[in-house]
């Protein structure tokens, strides 16, 4: 099977709504798997990674763009990393059994159909590339006033330009400095470029987070195969503690293939939050693989994961199906031809849930993990024991936060399901996502409770108490609603 990767950057990492909207535009095209999203709120810039053949990615990534081009607006973007659009970039990269020869003419498919129906002028660039002065995306930044797009003149009003390629693998690796002095990052960024005779195939960077009160020296490394993640993280460390300076951590954005690890890297290149479906060839095995037979076979292993918290997303996007497919089926009645936009909106919003939920199957399961590896970290030193209790308190939060993004969802099912317009013939159905849904929010209300236990912040653990308790209370009123409606025709 040929498989080719299309990693697109859009302006927006704030606002999940939108960005939710635009990834499910990508999937909605069949044979499509989106393997990842990464969002950045100082970036504002959200990193899609997905999969397809050469028949239909071309649609899948014109699918997102057209999205992006609705949802968001230019004049009203303000963020840490350059961008020229809505749709900043839109890279091809072979991945299996394709060419590079492949992913140019995909490229070249795309510009020319955003340009012709989207109107949003478009450059190529990397592989692309039709003009000499547009090989390099950086040029094309630098020099954007004075270079004409290959497709298109003028800047869409509200969306800008689109940089479409087709390139080898990027590594987007980002470094954080113990510092709030932005220049010392620009300096670092400055000497590790190639084009200043630094390290080959990188370039670099430099950014405040406001987030985390620290600098970033940000780099695009579009060969692994010239220099490696640890030979940059060297680089930067010697550079910086010529500054006083002190590594604070790194960061892998989107994904990162297999061969560019290798064992114990993790550790030595201080990464944080990383987990293994960062490696592209593990988040595609697991999309792959992940079917309900091999998840129940996985379940019934003497292992803490996944547990009862992918039990109730599992439980939860199951319900969600049942509803979108019932509220489907009130759409041929007669009785409902004056409201099929309504009840469409219905069904689209309850497969965005599924699909949720679906994603935070996994999600649980690797959330407990990060605990469990946090808690086996060292602590013989001062400073090791205060890692591990950070690591351990960090990931904790996670475990609280994924069951309850759990509960929220499935309790999404609930307000969305249009009871009032179901046929008598799915009635009982209804009555099965309203009983699937109530088990899933209490059993995802279980797990935070039992993580809760743990959990040392007296606020946290007070808001989070606050928030299921509201959340129970509202299940069990739609429950009941639901529930006597179903009643009135059995």
């Amino acid at each position: 099977m040929k498989l080719i990767e299309c990693v697109p950057n859009f302006s927006e990492g704030r606002n999940r709504e939108i960005i939710e909207q635009i990834v499910s535009s990508i999937a909605s095209v069949d044979g499509i798997y989106v393997l990842h999203y990464d969002m950045d709120a100082d970036h504002n810039r959200t990193v899609v990674t997905f999969l397809g053949t050469p028949e239909n990615i071309v649609e899948s990534a014109f699918r997102g763009i057209a999205r992006a081009k609705d949802l968001i607006n230019l004049n009203e973007h303000c963020g840490e990393h350059p961008r020229l659009g809505v749709t900043d970039v839109c890279p091809f990269i072979p991945y299996k059994n394709v060419t590079m020869e492949e992913c140019v003419d995909c490229a070249q498919q795309l510009a020319k159909k955003v340009h012709e129906e989207l109107q949003i002028p478009v450059y190529l660039y990397e592989e692309a590339a039709v003009k000499p002065q547009h090989k390099n995306l950086a040029d094309i930044r630098l020099k954007q006033k004075t270079l004409t797009p290959d497709f298109g003149v003028e800047p869409h009003p509200t969306a800008g330009y689109v940089c479409i390629a087709a390139r080898f693998f990027l590594i987007a690796y980002n470094i954080n400095l113990q510092t709030q002095d932005v220049t010392i990052a620009k300096k670092i960024a400055k000497a590790i470029r190639e084009k200043n005779d630094g390290l080959k195939a990188v370039k670099a960077l430099a950014f405040v987070l406001q987030e985390r009160n620290c600098v970033q020296v940000s780099t695009n490394l579009i060969d692994y195969r010239q220099t490696s993640l640890l030979k940059i993280f060297h680089e930067v460390e010697r550079q910086a503690n010529a500054y006083g300076v002190q590594i604070l951590d790194s960061e892998i954005v989107g994904l990162i293939p297999q061969d560019a690890l290798r064992s114990g890297i993790v550790e030595e290149l201080k990464l944080y939050h990383f987990v293994n479906d960062k490696v592209i060839e593990h988040r595609l095995q697991s999309l792959e693989s992940y079917h309900l037979n091999v998840f129940l076979e996985k379940l019934s292993l003497a292992t803490p994961s996944p547990g009862g918290g992918s039990c109730a997303a599992l439980t939860g996007a199951t319900a969600a199906a049942l509803a979108a497919m019932i509220t489907g089926i009130s759409m041929r009645k007669r009785k409902n031809r004056d409201h099929l936009e309504f009840l469409l909106e219905k069904r689209n919003e309850l497969q965005k849930l599924q699909r949720h939920l679906a994603k935070l199957i996994e999600e649980d399961a690797g959330v407990y993990q990060e605990y469990l590896n946090a808690k086996k970290m060292p602590r013989k030193t001062a400073e090791e024991k205060k890692k591990h209790e950070e690591a351990v308190d960090s990931a904790l939060i996670r475990c609280i936060l994924v069951p309850l993004d759990i509960a929220v969802t499935s309790l999404g099912v609930l307000k969305l399901l249009p009871i009032s317009y179901l046929s008598k013939t799915t009635m009982s159905d209804a009555g099965i996502v309203a009983s699937q849904i109530s088990s899933a929010i209490e059993g995802s209300i279980l797990t935070i409770r039992g993580n809760l236990s743990f959990t040392k912040d007296e606020d946290v653990v007070a808001q989070i108490r606050k928030d299921i308790q509201e959340i129970e209370k509202q299940r069990h009123e739609l429950a009941s609603k639901i529930m006597c409606e179903v009643e009135k025709f059995l």
